[in-house]
């Protein structure tokens, strides 16, 4: 899954690039620039229609959420939460917990390696459909580029 997650890495930070680029940005209470997740949300209602609904690793996705690593009682927990349906908000929400359980050392030790290689490609088709929907995200996102050795 190294390779996997590498490319994951890599591409999650150009769409974070090409969001804070295109006038998706806000500031933290300290003032430093974040991708404005909730506007970016709230202005790509329209793409529904640019997912793919018969797709196996979203609907597997959709079945089957990504869970949330909490830290309850002391320990580690992973908790779960119900299906989700077709509906862009849901699934971007989704895409962002793959993406904070994997940067945040959520996903490492590999215990389900064939459904996190699902959850990715899940999430890079999601993103790449907003993409689709919004051209100036899409030529920001073109223009950004990273390489890890």
């Amino acid at each position: 899954m190294e390779n996997e997650a590498k490319e994951f890495f890599l591409f999650f930070a150009r769409f974070e690039y090409a969001l804070k680029n295109s006038g998706y940005v806000s500031a933290d209470r300290y003032g430093n620039a974040k991708p404005d997740w909730n506007k970016f949300k709230k202005d790509v209602s329209e793409v529904d229609n640019f997912i793919d609904k018969n797709d196996v690793d979203i609907r597997a996705l959709r079945e089957e959420p990504p869970r949330t690593q909490c830290y309850c009682s002391s320990e580690l927990k992973w908790k779960d939460r119900p299906s989700i349906s077709y509906n862009i908000v849901e699934l971007i929400d989704a895409c962002h917990t793959i993406r904070n359980n994997l940067f945040h050392g959520g996903k490492n030790n590999n215990r389900d390696l064939r459904r996190n290689l699902m959850l990715l490609r899940a999430t890079r088709k999601i993103l790449e459909a907003t993409l689709e929907a919004k051209s100036d995200v899409k030529i920001k996102f073109d223009e950004a580029f990273l390489s890890i050795k």
